[in-house]
C-alpha cells in the first residue's frame, strides 16, 4: 500500500462531502473526528471525501472489489482498474514485443497518478500496490518501479505472528529499498484476539523488535481478524466469475450490510491503528523528495531487452507500432489454452 500525499493548498470548507468519521473511545463516549491533514497552518484539519483518491495502477483482478464501491457510495474518487492489467498472456506478449514497453507503461501509471492529484483541492491520493512486491518485474513494472512512478512511499501490509510478521516485513522492505524506494513502516494485518499468537502477543515481541532492530521504521498497526470482513470474502474463483466492467451498477450497490462491514473496519483502525502518524509521515517523505532517490536509481539501472530490434522498435512512434489490445492478449492466451494467470 503506498500514498502519495499531494502538495496543495486547501481553499475552503467542502460544502458536498462529509469527513470520514470513525468511532474512538473517548471518556465521554463521543465521537472524534480523526486528523487526516497537517492543515497550511501547521494545525490539524480533515480530509473530506472529495479531497481523496484512490487508484489501484496494476491489477490481475477485474472484478468489482469492495474499496471500489465504497468509493462510489462516499463520493471518493476511484480508479479502481488502472492503466496496467495483467490478463491472461499479458507477460507472454510483452516478452515477445507485442506491448507497450516498460517505461510506456510507467509513464502511464505517472500520468494517471498525476491526473488524481492535480483534482483542485486534492490532499491525499492512496495507491494500491498489487501482489508481493516482485509482481510485474518480468515487465519491468514491479511495484517498486509502481511506487516509483507514482512518487510515493511505501506501508507495507504483513501477515500475523512474530517471527514470520518480521521477516517478511525485512524480506519484502528490502526489495524496496534496493530499488531507492522509501519504505515508512508496517501494518500487521488478521492477528487472532485470544491464544498463543493473539493480537496483544504479538505486538509486545514485535514492537521489542522495532525498537531495538529497526527503529527508523513505524509500526502504525496491529489489526485483529474481523469476522464480518471475512464472511464477506469470495469462494475461490468467484471474483473471475463475477468479474464486471468499470461502471457497473454494483459499483453504487452500497447497503446496510455493507456500512456495517466498513463501520467495523474503520472501529478496528481507531482502536488499533495509528492513522494520523501514517499520514503525517506520508506527507513528511513527499515533502522531503525521499521518491528522488528512486527516481535516478532506476533511471541508470533498468534492463534493456537484448531481443533483436528491441531498441528499434521501443523507439518507434506507439502508434506506428503493433500494440496489441488488452481484449486481443485474452483471445490469444484462451485460444492457447490459458484459464488464468498473466
Amino acid at each position: 500500500v503506498v500514498g502519495a500525499p499531494v502538495e496543495r493548498r486547501w481553499h475552503g470548507p467542502s460544502e458536498r462531502a462529509a469527513p470520514v468519521r470513525v468511532r474512538r473511545p473517548q471518556p465521554g463516549g463521543e465521537e472524534l473526528l480523526l486528523p487526516w491533514d497537517l492543515g497550511d497552518a501547521g494545525g490539524a484539519t480533515w480530509i473530506s471525501c472529495e479531497r481523496e483518491a484512490y487508484i489501484k495502477p496494476a491489477t490481475q483482478c477485474e472484478a468489482t472489489q469492495l474499496v471500489a464501491r465504497y468509493c462510489a457510495a462516499r463520493g471518493i474518487e476511484c480508479v479502481p482498474i488502472g492503466p496496467v492489467v495483467y490478463v491472461s498472456g499479458f507477460t507472454r506478449e510483452f516478452l515477445a514485443g507485442n506491448t507497450k514497453s516498460s517505461a510506456e507503461m510507467a509513464e502511464d501509471v505517472r500520468q494517471a497518478v498525476d491526473k488524481l492529484c492535480a483534482r483542485p483541492g486534492r490532499r491525499l491520493v492512496v495507491v494500491d500496490g498489487v501482489g508481493f512486491p516482485a509482481v510485474g518485474s518480468i515487465v519491468g513494472l514491479s511495484n517498486a518501479e509502481l511506487a516509483t512512478a507514482a512518487k510515493a512511499p511505501v506501508v507495507l501490509v504483513c501477515p500475523k505472528g512474530v517471527g514470520n510478521a518480521v521477516d517478511s516485513f525485512n524480506l519484502n522492505r528490502v526489495f524496496f529499498e534496493h530499488y531507492g524506494v522509501q519504505v515508512l513502516g508496517a501494518l500487521f494485518n488478521r492477528l487472532p484476539v485470544d491464544g498463543y499468537y493473539s493480537l496483544d502477543k504479538c505486538k509486545e515481541s514485535i514492537d521489542l523488535y522495532f525498537e531495538q532492530y529497526s527503529p527508523h521504521h513505524k509500526v502504525f498497526g496491529y489489526l485483529p481478524e474481523l469476522t464480518e470482513m471475512v464472511a464477506a470474502s469470495p469462494a475461490p474463483g468467484a471474483e473471475a466469475a463475477a468479474a464486471k466492467a468499470v461502471g457497473d451498477s454494483n459499483t453504487q450497490d452500497w447497503g446496510a450490510r455493507d456500512e456495517r462491514r466498513l463501520q467495523s473496519l474503520l472501529d478496528a483502525f481507531a482502536k488499533h491503528a495509528n492513522v494520523e502518524q501514517l499520514v503525517e509521515q506520508a506527507i513528511k517523505s513527499h515533502r522531503s523528495g525521499a521518491f528522488r532517490l528512486a527516481e535516478a536509481r532506476q533511471s541508470v539501472s533498468r534492463p534493456v531487452s537484448k531481443r533483436k530490434g528491441a531498441a528499434e522498435l521501443e523507439a518507434m512512434p506507439l502508434a506506428k507500432r503493433a500494440v496489441l489490445s488488452r481484449e486481443e492478449i485474452r483471445l490469444r492466451a484462451m485460444e492457447g489454452g490459458a484459464k488464468s494467470g498473466g
